[in-house]
């Protein structure tokens, strides 16, 4: 995914810019984005171009915070009038929300922010993760002439740190910033690991540079959301040039979207399953269970109590963050000893090469836990299926030796 740097950033990675003459003007949407509930207020505040749809918009909010990896579901939502109910723009979600009950929802790449704002409308909502619900309040502020030398959306002010993904929302972070004030609370180094900090490393809840804000290309953002979700592209595929149309052979089990990269097309003789598609073959279901039976048949010792989760890393990022696609370090360790098991590098969202990370850790080890513990409840579920075969406990529990062991890694790269 390509990063915009805020200031000056080149056209090619797919800014706004006009072309031709020099008085040309850009209309621009001044909006100010602020964090609700938090203390002291976390607030940007953003222009960005007024035909951008709620998605675009979405993007350029993900920019400026400059801390959100925008790895979780969203929502914008819009009061009306008569109702309590707002209405509610966001991205299409095929498999529905646990969080939410809005079947009525607008999708958002369709919804241009200049039909409501200034319109109808002056401000809106948009939260952030439906688990940590990060509420921000969006004020349309005006319309201004943008300079047609520069490239847009731009983040000009703003004040405080975006808080870290996934401390517990504005209260979790209220928490996390007392904690870290006392070097001798008792949570206070785990909450260092956690959040791969040295003891010698000062948390700074009200650092924010604006020259660290980076954008991405939301049209590039959107192919990959399209293809994480399976959603086909609203953009039309037709040629309008008179020429042969190009059509990309349909293969079966194959999902919705039909432009997908090809390196990453489902390929069902070769067994492979695409990253973007968490419904794998029947093939590779086969594969996986056949696996599971053939190692639980084995007397495999069990070695006490183990770790796994699955993160964003520096190293991931480094090593394989090329193309817009997401990858996760798929990390096993042992809770005691901190030995590693089995780390590797996962598309974010493969449900099965997941299973298969952890069953090539019992091979290469040779053990078992007695019980496996997570703070993501998403992989308690993922391999529970694996927990009853080899009759283990996985359950979710605050880690301790994964986050000590990513920092180090981290301050290797």
């Amino acid at each position: 995914m390509n990063k915009l740097k805020n200031w000056g950033p080149k056209e090619k990675d797919g800014v706004k810019k006009n072309h031709g003459d020099v008085t040309s003007k850009i209309k621009l949407f001044q909006f100010k984005i602020t964090l609700d509930h938090a203390s002291p207020k976390i607030w940007r505040r953003i222009l960005v171009p007024s035909d951008y749809n709620f998605f675009e918009l979405h993007s350029a909010i993900q920019g400026a915070m400059s801390g959100w990896i925008d790895y979780h579901l969203h929502s914008f939502y819009i009061a009306q009038k008569g109702t309590t109910r707002p209405i509610s723009i966001k991205f299409p979600d095929p498999e529905g929300s646990i969080f939410e009950d809005d079947g009525d929802y607008l999708d958002e790449r369709k919804e241009k922010i200049a039909d409501y704002f200034g319109v109808k409308i002056k401000q809106c909502k948009y939260c952030y993760d439906f688990g940590d619900s990060w509420d921000h309040t969006i004020l349309f502020e005006r319309e201004i002439d943008g300079d047609s030398k520069e490239d847009y959306p731009k983040c000009i002010v703003g004040e405080n740190a975006c808080p870290p993904e996934d401390c517990g929302g504005v209260w979790g972070y209220e928490d996390l910033k007392k904690i870290l004030k006392k070097p001798k609370h008792p949570e206070y180094e785990d909450r260092l690991d956690w959040l791969m900090m040295d003891e010698d490393d000062k948390f700074d809840p009200t650092h924010f540079d604006i020259n660290e804000v980076c954008f991405e290309d939301p049209k590039e953002k959107l192919k990959d959301f399209e293809k994480q979700f399976g959603i086909k592209s609203i953009v039309s595929r037709s040629s309008k040039g008179g020429g042969k149309k190009k059509k990309n052979k349909k293969l079966e089990g194959d999902s919705e979207f039909d432009d997908a990269d090809d390196n990453f097309e489902i390929r069902q003789e070769e067994g492979i399953i695409s990253p973007y598609n968490d419904k794998p073959h029947k093939k590779d279901k086969k594969d996986i269970s056949a696996e599971i039976k053939r190692l639980a048949a084995k007397k495999i010792d069990k070695g006490g109590v183990w770790e796994i989760s699955q993160s964003s890393s520096k190293m991931s990022n480094m090593l394989f963050g090329a193309g817009g696609i997401k990858y996760v370090m798929n990390l096993i360790v042992h809770r005691d000893s901190y030995f590693v098991f089995h780390m590797a590098i996962s598309a974010s969202g493969d449900v099965e090469e997941f299973k298969k990370i952890f069953l090539q850790a019992i091979e290469k080890n040779q053990a078992i836990p007695e019980i496996l513990l997570t703070d993501d409840l998403k992989i308690v579920e993922q391999l529970k299926e694996i927990a009853d075969a080899f009759g283990f406990e996985i359950k979710k529990e605050k880690l301790k030796a994964v986050p000590a062991v990513l920092r180090d890694m981290n301050k290797m790269f």
